[in-house]
Order: C-alpha cells, then sequence, then structure tokens
C-alpha cells in the first residue's frame, strides 16, 4: 500500500497514474480516495481508461466498508498474519484469499 498526501494542484494525479504504470501494472483492484466530491468525479475521468482503477470519497467509502454486513474484520494481527501466511502458502493474493473467507483486515501486516 501506498500513501499520496499533498495539496491542491501538486501533482498527485499525474504522480498516481505514474506509480499504477511503473509499479502496479498487473493490479486487478487500485483504490484511490479523496476528500471531496469535485476531486473524484476529476480522477474517475481521467482513470476511466484503467476499469481497476476505483475512486471514492473517504467518507463514500466508509459507506461502502460499513455496509459490508456478511464480512467480518480482522482487527487483530495474528488473525491478519494468519491469513497473510495461507495467502504466501497457496501463492494467492491476500485480497483474493479474504473475499473467499468473507474478510478484511486493516492492520498493517509485514511482507
Amino acid at each position: 500500500m501506498k500513501i499520496l498526501l499533498a495539496g491542491p494542484g501538486t501533482g498527485k494525479t499525474t504522480r498516481i497514474k505514474d506509480l499504477i504504470k511503473v509499479d502496479y501494472t498487473s493490479a486487478r483492484n487500485i483504490l484511490v480516495l479523496s476528500f471531496t466530491n469535485a476531486t473524484v468525479t476529476d480522477l474517475t475521468k481521467k482513470f476511466s481508461d484503467n476499469p481497476n482503477v476505483r475512486c471514492y470519497t473517504l467518507h463514500t467509502y466508509a459507506l461502502i466498508i460499513n455496509h459490508l454486513n456478511n464480512f467480518h474484520i480482522l482487527e487483530d494481527k495474528t488473525e491478519a498474519s494468519i491469513l497473510q501466511s495461507l495467502a504466501k502458502k497457496f501463492e494467492v493474493e491476500l485480497n483474493q484469499l479474504s473475499d473467499f473467507f468473507k474478510c478484511r483486515t486493516y492492520a498493517k501486516l509485514r511482507d
């Protein structure tokens, strides 16, 4: 995960596009969050050529997450580490395994 923090007009969108082209060309799910609806509208247009990029406001994304009632949130780093180990063992992405087990983790995990 990478986080880019910068003020308005500093080239965040260009930097994000460059990161995707260089570091995440094979990524199937890229999430871009912003504070304002105007920025999300602009980002959605700019990323319209890449169907793997989803752009939301933080508020909208929080609503999406909170309405995943059938998903279990792994708040414990031990549970999240077990899931990460299984993903490595079976050579699948952590997100795919999370979807399979209907869970999400927001814990910071080591690679």
